[in-house]
């Protein structure tokens, strides 16, 4: 399974990977989008084959800068639990890079998800 940033034009198989409200998702994320508090860099697949099977999205308060994650869903319920962590851990890696350093320094909720990542090895 790969884990990986969407771009802009897999919003649709993106909100796929919701159990909830689809149609819900994709406004908000378009809303974030053209807002400026998430982009589709900050929106996560878990891949295998040709399909998404899971997706994580992340979103920030233009104010506070805090990094939230707003939404987490996988279409398997089997291995829901291994893709979640999955996407936690290679969407903070990816975000902890370089292209995405506003996150990377003075962000408590990454500081509190570092600290989770290195327990739950």
């Amino acid at each position: 399974m790969k884990v990986r940033p969407i771009s802009q034009n897999e919003l649709e198989p993106f909100v796929n990977t919701s159990k909830a409200n689809r149609e819900v998702l994709q406004k908000h994320l378009l809303h974030a989008w053209f807002e400026g508090t998430s982009r589709p860099e900050w929106c996560f697949a878990a891949e295998a084959g040709n399909s998404f099977k899971g997706g994580i999205a992340y979103e920030t308060d233009n104010k506070t800068r805090n990094l939230a994650i707003f939404y987490l869903d996988t279409v398997a319920e089997l291995d829901d639990l291994t893709i979640k962590k999955a996407l936690i851990r290679h969407s903070l890696q990816e975000l902890r890079r370089g292209k995405h350093r506003r996150f990377s320094t003075g962000c408590p909720q990454l500081r509190r998800l570092k600290d989770w990542q290195r327990q739950d090895r």
